[in-house]
C-alpha cells in the first residue's frame, strides 16, 4: 500500500539473484496487467558487475508520476554475463498493489428501530481484497472492538439501557486491512421507538361506587 505512506509495506524490495556472475544487469521493467511497461530501473553499462544478485527499490511510483493502481504487477529483468550472453525478459516476481482501504455497505440494524427494553445488533458489509486485521463500532461515543462476523458480514449487539425513547443515537465504523489502509464510515443513525404497550391479562373486576347514598355498580 504505498500510497498511504504509513511506513507499513510502502515500498516493494525486488531481489534478483544469478547462478552466474553477472557483467550488467540491465533494465528491469514492471508492467500492467496489460503488459504494458508502468516502470523501470536501468543500471549504468558494466555496474555493477562481477556480482550474482542485484536489488531494486519499488515505491509505487509510476514513471509518468502518481501512484499505480491496485491490481498485479509482473517484474521483468535483462541481464548479461561474463561472456557477453544476454537473458532478456528475465521473469523475477508477480505483486500485487492494495491502496485501497476497506469499503462499507449495506448497513442494517435489528430490529428496526428497537424500543428502549430492546437490545439492537448493528450490522455492516466490508468490501477488501486483503485480510481485515481491526474492526471498531463507534456507537454513542463508545468505541467496541468487533470481532464476530460471517463471511465479510461483521455485527455487534448493543444492550437495552444505552439509550431511552425516542433518542437518536448515531454510530460509525471503521476497519483497518493488513497492508495499513484505514476508513471510517459515514455515519449512520436510527431514533428509540416507544415501548409497545402492555395488557392486563387478568381479569378486571365490576366497578362500584356510591352516590348520593345509593350504591351504583357497573358489570365490567
Amino acid at each position: 500500500s504505498p500510497a498511504n505512506k504509513d511506513g507499513l509495506y510502502d515500498d516493494i524490495t525486488i531481489i534478483m539473484n544469478s547462478s552466474e556472475l553477472i557483467y550488467e544487469w540491465g533494465t528491469t521493467r514492471i508492467f500492467n496487467s496489460t503488459s504494458n511497461s508502468i516502470k523501470s530501473f536501468s543500471s549504468p553499462f558494466g555496474s555493477p558487475d562481477n556480482i550474482t544478485s542485484n536489488i531494486e527499490i519499488w515505491d509505487g511510483n509510476l514513471s509518468g508520476g502518481g501512484f499505480a493502481p491496485d491490481g498485479f504487477y509482473k517484474i521483468n529483468t535483462t541481464l548479461t554475463d561474463l561472456a557477453n550472453n544476454t537473458a532478456n525478459n528475465v521473469s523475477v516476481s508477480v505483486v500485487f498493489i492494495d491502496n485501497s482501504p476497506p469499503a462499507f455497505s449495506n448497513h442494517k440494524i435489528n430490529p428496526s428501530p428497537p424500543n428502549e427494553i430492546q437490545d439492537v445488533q448493528i450490522n455492516v458489509t466490508l468490501i477488501e481484497v486483503n485480510l481485515i486485521t481491526k474492526v471498531i463500532l463507534e456507537f454513542n461515543r463508545t468505541n467496541y472492538t468487533v470481532t464476530t462476523n460471517n463471511s465479510n458480514e461483521y455485527y455487534f449487539t448493543i444492550k437495552s439501557g444505552n439509550y431511552t425513547a425516542h433518542d437518536n443515537m448515531t454510530y460509525y465504523w471503521y476497519a483497518n486491512d493488513s497492508l495499513g489502509n484505514f476508513n471510517k464510515s459515514e455515519q449512520q443513525s436510527f431514533v428509540i421507538a416507544n415501548r409497545v404497550p402492555s395488557f392486563i391479562n387478568s381479569p378486571i373486576g365490576n366497578l362500584t361506587f356510591v352516590e348520593n347514598g345509593n350504591t351504583q355498580q357497573i358489570n365490567l
